[in-house]
Order: C-alpha cells, then sequence, then structure tokens
C-alpha cells in the first residue's frame, strides 16, 4: 500500500477492545489496530492504494460507529529504515 493513515480514536460508551473489535470487522482498510494510553484509547493504521479515498474515509468509516467520541489523524507517506516498526534510521540511508 502507498498511503498510511494512522487514525487516534477516543472512544465513548464501551471500552475500547469492543470499539476496536467492531471496526477491524467492518472496515477492511484496517491494517492494525493497538491499544495507547494517554488521551486517545485506539491506535488504527489504515492502507490506501489511491489517495483520493482517504479524504472522507474517517468521517464515513471511523467517526460512523456510534462509540467513537473523538479522532486524530496523520497521513504517513514514507517509512524510514528497513525494519518495522525497529527504525534503524539514519543507518539504512548510508549516514
Amino acid at each position: 500500500m502507498k498511503h498510511n493513515l494512522f487514525v487516534f480514536v477516543r472512544v465513548s460508551g464501551a471500552t475500547p477492545a469492543a470499539v476496536g473489535d467492531a471496526l477491524q470487522d467492518q472496515i477492511p482498510e484496517i491494517r492494525e489496530i493497538f491499544s495507547v494510553m494517554g488521551e486517545h484509547d485506539l491506535l488504527v493504521r489504515i492502507a490506501f492504494e489511491d489517495f483520493e479515498a482517504v479524504q472522507s474515509f474517517v468521517t464515513e468509516k471511523i467517526r460512523a460507529h456510534p462509540n467513537v467520541a473523538q479522532t486524530y489523524t496523520f497521513l504517513a507517506y514514507e517509512l524510514f529504515g528497513q525494519n518495522w516498526p525497529g527504525f534503524d534510521y539514519p543507518a539504512a540511508r548510508g549516514a
């Protein structure tokens, strides 16, 4: 996949596990969901081939879930390092 969308999700009225399971079951573009500590409850990674598909995705699919209270979204376009998730930058670039 060319584009990765990372969405922090704050949950309300349900457990993060229940919301994460529901999102995973309903949205095939979701690649991974992580439980996180802090201001948000979940971190969702979504992969896209077509950038145009990203524009309405969060609103129409993630925020449509009744227990998603808030989202915060990042678009990532390049991975540094040779291993995921163990970044070895700058060694991988010959520095």
